[in-house]
Order: C-alpha cells, then sequence, then structure tokens
C-alpha cells in the first residue's frame, strides 16, 4: 500500500557496539557515518523509495 516507499529507522548508541559494515569491514565512528554507509547500499531506485534516518542516542551525541 506504501507502492515501495519506506522509511529505515536506526538507533545509534556510540561507536563501542558490534557494528560492523558487511562493505568496508569496517565500523562507523559517528551516526552520521552509519548513515552514509547504509545508503552505500541502496540501488538508485531505492534511494527513491527509502529514506533512512538514524538518531543519534549516544552520550556524545546528546552533549552536542
Amino acid at each position: 500500500r506504501t507502492g515501495g516507499y519506506g522509511v529505515y529507522l536506526v538507533f545509534w548508541y556510540g561507536p563501542n557496539h558490534k557494528l560492523v559494515s558487511p562493505e568496508t569491514g569496517r565500523k562507523p565512528k559517528t551516526a552520521a557515518e552509519l548513515k552514509s554507509t547504509l545508503e552505500s547500499t541502496l540501488s538508485e531506485l531505492q534511494r527513491k523509495l527509502i529514506a533512512i534516518c538514524v538518531i543519534d542516542v549516544s552520550v556524545e551525541g546528546r552533549r552536542g
């Protein structure tokens, strides 16, 4: 019913959590880097249909 549109919502708890990019094999260091990495895995069509939202709930993110 959404016509293929969607939102991929991710909570960022900080760089100390076990999260490794399947594309690069590296751990993202920031919420912005995680978002960029996730977006890079989408095809052109998927980029038009899927919004990726990374919410920074880390201690560092609450300070800024």
